[in-house]
């Protein structure tokens, strides 16, 4: 069974949901003159107690070529690449 991905405008921000039992935010998207950008976003995780928010590094590209979005960001040492 595969689940859709999407990244969309969630309460002012951009939220990138749609994979089991995670999501995560990105205040702002500016791209750079290359179609790249890096921007700051939350990662929530399970404390056994509740959520708490983690910082997150995100990184994305825009084709310039195509509407592919490559988004990508890292959490507990494992990379997580997705193509929208």
């Amino acid at each position: 069974m595969f689940s859709t991905i999407e990244l969309a405008l969630y309460q002012g921000t951009y939220r990138l949901a749609g994979v089991c039992c995670e999501y995560n935010t990105l205040p702002n998207i500016k791209l750079d003159n290359k179609g790249a950008f890096a921007t700051k976003g939350t990662y929530p995780t399970f404390t056994g107690a509740g959520f708490a928010d983690s910082p997150i590094l995100i990184q994305g590209q825009l084709a310039l070529s195509s509407a592919t979005l490559t988004i990508s960001y890292t959490v507990n040492a494992t990379l997580a690449t997705y193509t929208l």
